[in-house]
């Protein structure tokens, strides 16, 4: 594989304010570490219940709308990604709203 399409849904939520919100993606390789390429957005960010600096492989900002909505985003590296098993985790404002495991043949 070349590169990953990340796709989850973002539920209804009518109190939440509409507009861009900052989403973090966090892709985890078969090593059980966080794939990260700083020259292609990849960082940290703090989590909100322990306040440890936690690494992350991308963000995207989807515009929210206040309804349920279908978000998809790629990552695409420069080299292949070995077989294996794969997580995902999506954080917003430091917390966990979204996490998923995947295998690659």
């Amino acid at each position: 594989a070349q590169k990953l399409r990340v796709c989850f849904d973002i539920l209804q939520n009518k109190i939440a304010p509409k507009g861009p919100t900052e989403l973090v993606v966090r892709i985890i390789g078969t090593d059980g570490s966080t794939i990260q390429i700083q020259a292609l957005g990849s960082g940290t960010f703090t989590e909100a219940t322990t306040g440890n600096d936690i690494p992350f492989t991308y963000s995207i900002s989807p515009t929210y709308d206040n309804e349920t909505k279908q978000v998809c985003s790629y990552w695409k590296q420069n080299y292949s990604f070995p077989a294996g098993n794969y997580s995902v985790e999506i954080y917003q404002k430091g917390l966990l709203i979204g996490q998923a495991v995947f295998n690659l043949k």
